[in-house]
């Protein structure tokens, strides 16, 4: 993992290799594409600062006697200044950045050929080519915003030109030769150690930015999921007062409705099939429940064994709670005269509603549930065990509530444990499908 100097302890995916790249494909295109967004206006900065001192040395140039004017006013003012313009122009281009290291070397090659030429072509001091080609380098590794593979190739090609045109030129003997390259050489070595610390770092940052990252974005998924499964638990309303406060006060609601169903014979049904079995047809079972509930803006409250328990009314005041209950009634049964055979047995169940006052709120801390209380949920019971198979038994007061939507068989007056004689009612089928 690259140099054993540094001490990133990047590993996996992080893994920086020797030549300058994340192990991971996928990381190391992100990383290019941050590097280019975030590189660019140093590249532009460079450009404008290369162009502007290029030209400056222009009046450098004039005080030498003797040197072929017109020559370095076309280098200085017009083939290198219309290179690095027309990249400046280029870098505002969305089609930039897919070309950026091939585009961006452009200006330097050009650069070093001006040079080049003002070495070859007049007669001003050796010594300008050995400050140009250092201030170049300087460019190069620091500004220019070349990967470090091209810096290096484009550093060591400076050398070799310097050291190649030196020698054809002879414009120096052999020790000012060595020692003018030496000075050269070092600065390069500078350059390319300084461009690999810089891009290095730039990618442990890069690393530890995308980390966080993902480590956020694990957060907001984590809680997505929680309030998900808060919400397969809870009341919309519930949930948020927990959120605001932390806790839940009771809740008085004058007029719900509750509904019972439960399995007839469920004990005999199950006596001898295997436990896996029971629990994936009451899955099924309850998983059906829950979505025809939903579909009538119902809230589950519970399971106990095979008995299911829910009502209707507890969020925004809703006049209607009665008529969702039985409609949700109706479509229970019919789904479960499609249901399968359990165990050699047809299923059957008993339906109870009865209407009435209820109080809401949240049990326990660590395992906490949303639950109701009151007369209203003993009745439902009642009336729920005073059903028969595949009947839907009302109360009177349901009755009241849905009379005229529904069509109904009168059980009369029945003495039901607890509550004395009830007036109690089957629901049969819809009238109409709709709440005036």
């Amino acid at each position: 993992m690259g140099l054993a100097i540094f001490k990133d302890s990047l590993q996996g995916e992080y893994q920086v290799s020797r030549t300058l790249r994340f192990v991971n494909a996928r990381l190391e295109d992100e990383y290019q594409t941050h590097f280019v967004n975030n590189i660019l206006v140093i590249n532009r900065i460079g450009l404008i600062l290369a162009l502007v001192m290029y030209a400056s040395f222009l009046g450098i140039d004039a005080l030498h006697k003797g040197q072929p004017f017109y020559i370095l006013v076309l280098i200085r003012l017009g083939l290198v200044p219309a290179s690095i313009l027309a990249i400046l122009a280029a870098s505002f281009k969305p089609w930039y950045r897919d070309f950026f290291q091939n585009l961006i070397a452009i200006p330097l090659a050009t650069g070093v050929a001006g040079i080049c030429a003002i070495e070859v072509l007049t007669d001003l001091p050796h010594d300008y080519f050995l400050y140009g080609l250092i201030l170049m380098l300087l460019y190069n590794y620091l500004l220019s915003g070349l990967s470090l593979l091209y810096s290096s190739l484009i550093g060591c090609g400076m050398v070799a030109a310097f050291v190649g045109l030196s020698i054809v030129l002879e414009h120096s003997d052999w020790l000012t030769l060595i020692r003018s390259t030496a000075f050269l050489f070092s600065a390069n070595c500078i350059g390319f150690v300084a461009h690999y610390l810089i891009e290095r770092f730039d990618r442990v940052n890069f690393a530890l930015m995308h980390q966080k990252n993902q480590l956020s974005l694990s957060l907001v998924e984590a809680k997505a999921q929680q309030e998900r499964l808060l919400q397969n638990i809870l009341p919309s309303e519930i949930i948020q007062e927990l959120s605001e406060s932390g806790v839940v006060i009771p809740k008085n609601h004058l007029d719900v409705s509750v509904m019972f169903v439960d399995i007839v014979g469920f004990t005999q049904i199950s006596r001898h099939a295997a436990a896996n079995s029971i629990v994936e047809k009451l899955n099924h079972l309850f998983t059906e429940l829950d979505r025809i509930i939903a579909k009538y803006n119902i809230e589950k409250l519970k399971t106990i064994g095979d008995c299911y328990m829910c009502a209707a009314g507890l969020g925004e005041q809703q006049k209607s709670h009665a008529y969702q209950c039985c409609s949700a009634a109706l479509e229970i049964l019919e789904r479960v005269n499609q249901e399968e055979s359990w165990f050699g047995t047809q299923l059957q169940v008993r339906i109870g509603i009865h209407s009435g006052p209820v109080v809401a709120g949240v049990v326990g801390e660590s395992k906490f549930a949303y639950d109701i209380w009151g007369d209203t949920v003993n009745t439902a019971s009642r009336i729920e065990k005073e059903s028969q198979p595949n009947r839907i038994n009302l109360s009177e007061s349901t009755y009241q509530t849905i009379k005229g939507l529904f069509a109904v068989e009168s059980r009369g007056k029945s003495s039901v444990k607890g509550l004395g004689p009830q007036s109690m009612y089957f629901l049969v089928s819809h009238k109409q499908k709709s709440v005036a």
